[in-house]
This record gives structure tokens, C-alpha cells and sequence, in this order.
């Protein structure tokens, strides 16, 4: 027992602690009446996650009877610590039965609170069509942290027919909501007591509909919203109370087909998602500068994976996401596919855009319908999902001897890491005692005393990755046995083009001999040899630890053909 006791501690002292701010997730939540939809997902101002999510959708059909807007709170890594019902939604005091309600959006106001907006959506145009009338209309929920609702307003029309995408806090009683209305893209000013204060409505063609998608809201006061009107992506830019300030079009090859359209990473620019018809739905983006001039187009070239593809949507410099139903794609900006993400289960009924949540955090909230047998045998369940823009080392091991017995000797340790796909591979060592060693940033430690120190490693890339390791350090102290070994051993030819010889003096007997690179990983390792073939090898710098009975040394080579 002892012994398996000290096992764990070595094994946590060698292995990585990983913060948990990078959890990335992929869940399904079971409900008790299996009727849950999720709708959107925000983080607040103190990392906390929130999902919006309406329960109401029996059976295997989207019908609305009894719809409730209910609001989450998860932990970073998914699960739910609480969920609290925020309302029964009945348009213009008619039962919750006759509407169909479509949770939008979640946003964190500048007070700390949340605003939840939702509307109430007629899916069926026409009127014979359906068995219950329909009661439009927009409602806004006021929460607090805990899940209370502060205030509830609705925004009174009983005749348009509204689908929301986004909403902004323009101040402390001003809100911004867009979307479309009646086909038309259309934006909304309102305030706290549900009052408009301003509107306005684009007219669409007859046989397409036109829906405003992005808002920006820029350094100057000023606001900027993208949508597609009749498939001509158009960029508007209105004033803090909804006046339309500059209006222009994107000019967009004749046969594409455009669906989508976002700004640039940093809001350097403008992206509009297309397909081609003419050639089998290609799928292809196009990107724009803020003025709608055409800087770059690019097809897709990996038609098995983006042919038909989701939305893409601009994140880093050169990373970008596309959005599918049944996974995402990380892609650079010349469509090479940098990662993918299945999802456990295609996200039906969802955003289908994920939302950034912090600088490397996006995520979508959603719901999946899965089939229990029968036509009439359909369960509902929200459904999220979250990863990280850029991936972070998850793992460090340290490779390494744990003994220096020479004078002044020293060791080159090494870190292997996972995943091999981390975007920094970097590594910072360091000490906790350096009166007893040095350690420089390739991993060379050198003994300075007699003592045992702990080495860390540690990632580079901020993602909290860490690994230790014991060094034991002895005969430090000046004695007239002293075994010199950087005079005893000589590397010869060095430069050396086909084979790398060691000779020792006094007998003294090699173990084992490790080449690394410059960064401390290693390359080959050899066992009671006295020669190295490196004719294979590239030409530059390496490093070879050689270890002997004595202890061990580190020794520069070049190699030089």
C-alpha cells in the first residue's frame, strides 16, 4: 500500500495539471419529459456558461403546446448546476398552447444582468393549414444571475410575423434587435418598456426574403449591420437611435447563391458565404473589405468534407470554422482543414452558428430528436457543444535521467507533449531551488550543489499544462576522487558528415547515448555503443548526452555534409 501511495505521488508529480477553463465538450441533456430544445449559449463577465432552452416539444413533431422559456447555469465543462423556468409564453394573453416559440438570443448586460429574447412565431402561412391562430410577437426577459426574471415586456404586433437572429444593449434602456419581418430584413429599437423607438423594414423580392444577420457596434457610435436582401448581401450603417446613416450593396458574381454574411476576425473585413449552382453547389466564401470591395474569393478543394458546407465564420487571423449539421471544420484561410469536430449528435433545431464566448471559446447550444421506435415515438433533448479555437498541450511527460553524481555535471531533459497538434508547442523550464542547479530553456540542467530540486515544465501557450520531476544531485563537494567526465570524454569529428565516434580515458564505460535536437527532443538513442551513424541526418546543431557509470555530460555536435 505504501509503495502504490508513493506510485500516485511520483505519477502526479510527472504528469500534467490542466486547468479546466479549457474543458471542451460535446453533451446531451436527458429531461424528464424529454422535451427539451436548446437555443443559445453566452458566457458572463465571470466565466460563468448559461444555456436558454425551451421545453414544450412532445411527440415527434416541433408543435407547440404549453412552451416555457427555461435559462441553465453549467459548469466550464458542461453540466448543468441549475435550471430554472423563466416564463409560460401566451401571445396577447391567449394560451401558451396556440404558439410556436423560438428562443434568440442571450446576452449579458452592462449591469450584470442577462436579457433573454424570444418571439412567437406562426410556422404556418397559410391559414388553412393550421388548427390555431397565430399571435407574433417579441418578448424580452430580464434575469438576474440566480434565474429570476426582473422584468418581462412584450413588444404588442399582432400582425407582422418576426425572426430574430441577434440583439445588442445599445445603452442602459436601448435595445437593438434584427432579423427579418414579414421576408423584409428588418431592425428594431426598443426600450425597457418595450416602447419602439424606431424601425425600419427592406423590402425584399417577392419569391426570397431578406433578413439582417451581424451587428457591429462601432468606435464611433455608430452601427453596422450585414444581411442578404434578395440575395445581394447589402451592409448598412445607422446611429445610435436607428437612422440610417450609409447604405450599399455587395456586388457578388451572378451565380452565386449568397446564405450567409459576417465580419472578418477583428472586424478587418467582410465574409459572404455562397454556393454555386452551375458547378454542383461549390461551396465557396468571399471576402470583402469594410467598403464591399472583393479582395479574395475561395472555393472549396475538399469536396468530400465542405462540398455543400455550413456556415464559415472568421475567428483568428487564419482560423476559421465551418458549421455543419453533424460537425464543425477548422480550416485556415486557403480551405486546408486544420481539424474537425463530430458532434455526438447533428444539432437539429440549433443556431447552427456558434458564439464566441471568450477569446479562444466558441460554442452552440441546440436540440437533437431522436427516434424511439415509432412515428409518434420522438423525444426531444438539448443538446451543447464547445471547443477551442486554438488547441493547447493537455499533457507533458518529462524524459529524462534523475541523477547528476559528477561535478558540475548536467542532464538534458526533454518534454513530450499532447496533443501533437497544439498550435505552440513551446515549453518553459524552471527550478524551485536554484542555489542547487541551473536549468536554460532547452531543458539543460546543471548542478551547482548537492541537494535534490524539482523541475517543472511548463506550456507556454497560457493553457496551464505543467509537469515535474525529481533530479537527485551528489558529489559536488571539491574531493581528490573527483571524476571530471567533460575531460574524459572526447566527440570526434566534429564537424562530422557519415559517423561520430565518443572515446573515453581510464576505462571509463558508456551506458548509453541519447541524440537530440536544439529543442531538447530526441532523436535516437543508442545503448552501450561508441559510434553514431549520422549520415542520414540533416545538417546543424544537435546535442548527445552521453551516460556512463560516473555519471552523465552533454556534448554539442554538427553535423556537416
Amino acid at each position: 500500500m505504501k509503495n502504490l501511495i508513493i506510485l500516485k505521488f511520483l505519477l502526479l508529480l510527472t504528469f500534467n495539471s490542466f486547468s479546466q477553463k479549457n474543458c471542451e465538450f460535446d453533451i446531451v441533456y436527458p429531461t424528464s419529459n424529454d422535451d427539451e430544445i436548446g437555443n443559445k449559449i453566452v458566457r458572463d463577465k465571470n466565466q460563468v456558461l448559461y444555456l436558454m432552452g425551451i421545453k414544450g416539444f412532445p411527440n415527434r413533431s416541433y408543435l407547440p403546446i404549453n412552451l416555457s422559456l427555461y435559462i441553465s447555469k453549467v459548469s466550464d465543462c458542461g453540466n448543468i448546476i441549475w435550471q430554472k423556468k423563466i416564463d409560460s409564453v401566451g401571445g396577447d394573453g391567449s394560451s401558451p398552447s396556440n404558439q410556436n416559440l423560438f428562443g434568440v438570443d442571450i446576452i449579458n448586460r452592462a449591469n450584470g444582468d442577462l436579457l433573454l429574447s424570444t418571439y412567437n412565431f406562426d410556422q404556418y402561412a397559410n391559414p388553412s393549414k393550421r388548427n390555431v391562430p397565430a399571435y407574433p410577437g417579441i418578448h424580452l426577459y430580464n434575469v438576474n444571475k440566480n434565474g429570476e426574471v426582473l422584468w418581462h415586456k412584450k413588444i404588442n404586433d399582432s400582425i407582422n410575423t418576426y425572426y430574430l437572429t441577434k440583439m445588442v444593449e445599445l445603452s442602459e434602456n436601448t435595445f437593438l434587435i434584427i432579423g427579418r419581418k414579414n421576408k423584409e430584413a428588418y431592425y428594431l429599437l426598443v426600450d425597457t418598456l418595450a416602447n419602439i423607438i424606431n424601425q425600419k423594414s427592406f423590402k425584399a423580392d417577392s419569391a426570397k426574403t431578406g433578413a439582417i444577420l451581424n451587428i457591429n457596434l462601432n468606435a464611433d457610435k455608430t452601427i453596422t449591420l450585414l444581411g442578404i436582401n434578395s440575395n445581394i448581401p447589402f451592409i448598412k450603417t445607422i446611429d445610435s437611435i436607428g437612422n440610417i446613416l450609409d447604405e450599399k450593396s455587395i456586388l457578388t458574381p451572378l451565380n452565386h447563391t449568397n446564405y450567409y454574411i459576417d465580419f472578418k476576425y477583428n472586424i478587418s473585413g467582410i465574409i459572404v458565404n455562397s454556393y454555386i449552382d452551375s458547378i454542383q453547389r461549390t461551396y465557396v466564401v468571399n471576402y470583402y473589405s469594410l467598403s464591399g470591395i472583393l479582395n479574395k474569393q475561395m472555393l472549396s478543394t475538399n469536396y468530400s468534407v465542405i462540398k455543400n458546407g455550413g456556415f464559415l465564420v472568421n475567428y483568428l487571423p487564419n482560423v476559421n470554422i465551418i458549421y455543419r449539421d453533424s460537425f464543425w471544420i477548422k480550416v485556415d484561410s486557403n480551405f486546408n482543414i486544420i481539424a474537425t469536430y463530430p458532434k455526438q449528435y447533428p444539432l437539429s433545431n440549433s443556431i447552427y452558428i456558434g458564439k464566441r464566448i471568450t477569446e479562444n471559446e466558441i460554442a452552440d447550444c441546440g436540440g437533437i430528436a431522436l427516434n424511439g421506435g415509432g412515428l409518434s415515438d420522438w423525444h426531444h433533448f438539448m443538446s451543447s457543444k464547445k471547443i477551442n479555437l486554438i488547441s493547447y498541450i493537455t499533457n507533458i511527460t518529462i524524459s529524462g535521467l534523475s541523477i547528476i553524481s559528477t561535478k558540475n555535471g548536467n542532464i538534458l531533459l526533454s518534454a513530450n507533449i499532447l496533443p501533437s497538434s497544439a498550435n505552440n508547442k513551446n515549453i518553459l523550464w524552471s527550478i524551485n531551488d536554484t542555489n542547487l542547479a541551473t536549468i536554460t530553456q532547452t531543458g539543460l540542467l546543471t548542478a551547482k550543489a548537492n541537494g535534490t530540486v524539482i523541475v517543472t515544465a511548463t506550456a507556454a501557450d497560457g493553457g496551464g499544462a505543467k509537469a515535474t520531476k525529481t533530479i537527485t544531485i551528489s558529489n559536488q563537494t571539491i574531493g581528490i576522487n573527483e571524476v571530471n567526465l567533460t575531460n574524459k570524454i572526447t566527440v570526434y569529428p566534429n564537424p562530422a558528415s557519415n559517423t561520430l565516434t565518443i572515446k573515453t580515458i581510464n576505462n571509463l564505460t558508456i551506458q548509453q547515448l541519447q541524440l537530440l535536437d536544439i529543442t531538447g527532443k530526441v532523436i535516437a538513442q543508442f545503448n552501450n555503443q561508441t559510434e553514431i551513424d549520422v549520415s542520414a541526418m540533416a545538417n546543424g546543431m544537435y546535442l548527445l548526452q552521453i551516460q556512463t557509470l560516473n555519471g552523465s555530460v552533454v556534448k554539442q555536435v554538427v553535423v556537416n555534409k
